[in-house]
C-alpha cells in the first residue's frame, strides 16, 4: 500500500513539492499501520505492522526508516557522546532529523550524488576537511559505489580523530567480487546487484582493506538479535573501524 501511494504521488506531484510535504504524507499513511505490536525506536511510533518491502525489508511508515537505520540508531545511542563532532555520509532522513536537533553534538551531513538532504557535498575519495576532525563517521552503503575505495578509506582514516570510530556497512557476500572492466550500468546490475555498484564486498574483504589503511576493525555480528518489536533484521554485519 505504501509503495503504491508513493509511486502515484511521484507521478502527480513535482519532486520538490513531494519532498516538502513528505512528512505530512507519512503522517497520513502511518495511521493505517498504527497499533501496539511494534514500535519504531527512532520516531517512537507504535505500529500493528511495519511496511513489508519486496526484499523482506521492513519500513516504518511514520519516519521512513529501514531496519538497518533503526539498528544504526540503536548503536549510535550507546556510542555518541556529548561534545562530539560527527560526519554522516548520505544520511537517511529518519536519522538525520533527530540528530540535527541535538544541541550537545556537532552533526555534519554530506551527500555527493545529491540524493539526500545534507549540509555538504564531499567527495569521499578527496575529502576537503582537515586531519583529525571527527570523533565519529557514519559510512553506510557508500563504499560499494566508490571505484577508488582504498583512497576513500585512507581519507576516512585521515579525518578521524585518534580514538574515534567509523561505522561502515555495505551489502555482503561470501567471497568478495569486483571486476574493473565491468562499467556498463546494465552489466553492473547483473554482476554487483545495482547499476551504480562497482563491487560486492565480503566481510573479510572489507575488513582487510580497512586494516591495510591503519584501522583496527571490530565486526559487529547481529545474528542473535531477532527483535521483532523494533523490526530489526537478523544477520546484519556492521564494521566498527577505530583509529588508535
Amino acid at each position: 500500500m505504501y509503495n503504491s501511494v508513493k509511486g502515484i504521488a511521484r507521478r502527480v506531484i513535482p519532486g520538490r513539492l513531494l519532498a516538502k510535504y513528505e512528512y505530512f504524507l507519512r503522517r497520513i499513511i502511518a495511521i493505517r499501520y498504527r497499533g501496539n505490536r511494534h514500535r519504531c525506536n527512532i520516531c517512537g511510533y507504535g505500529l500493528r505492522a511495519f511496511v513489508e518491502l519486496n526484499d523482506e525489508e521492513r519500513l516504518c511508515p511514520r519516519c521512513g526508516s529501514l531496519s538497518r537505520a533503526r539498528r544504526l540508531y540503536m548503536i549510535l545511542e550507546n556510542e555518541v557522546n556529548s561534545g562530539e563532532r560527527i560526519l554522516h555520509f548520505s544520511p537517511p532522513g529518519a536519522i538525520r532529523r533527530p540528530y540535527e536537533l541535538r544541541s550537545n553534538i556537532e552533526y555534519i551531513t554530506t551527500d555527493y550524488a545529491g540524493e539526500f538532504t545534507a549540509d555538504k557535498c564531499i567527495d569521499i575519495a578527496n575529502i576537503d576537511e582537515s586531519d583529525n576532525m571527527f570523533d565519529k563517521i557514519i559510512c553506510y552503503h557508500i563504499l560499494e559505489h566508490i571505484e577508488e575505495d582504498r583512497k576513500a578509506m585512507m581519507e576516512l582514516f585521515r579525518i578521524l580523530k585518534s580514538g574515534g570510530s567509523c561505522f561502515i556497512q555495505t551489502p555482503f557476500i561470501e567471497e568478495m567480487y569486483e571486476d574493473q572492466s565491468i562499467i556498463a550500468p546494465e552489466e553492473r546490475l547483473i554482476h554487483f546487484g545495482q547499476e551504480d555498484h562497482v563491487r560486492v564486498y565480503s566481510v573479510k574483504g572489507l575488513r582487510d582493506r580497512l586494516t591495510e589503511q591503519g584501522f583496527s576493525v571490530e565486526v559487529l555480528v547481529m545474528n542473535g538479535d531477532t527483535d521483532d518489536y523494533f523490526g530489526l533484521r537478523p544477520g546484519e554485519y556492521i564494521l566498527k573501524a577505530r583509529k588508535s
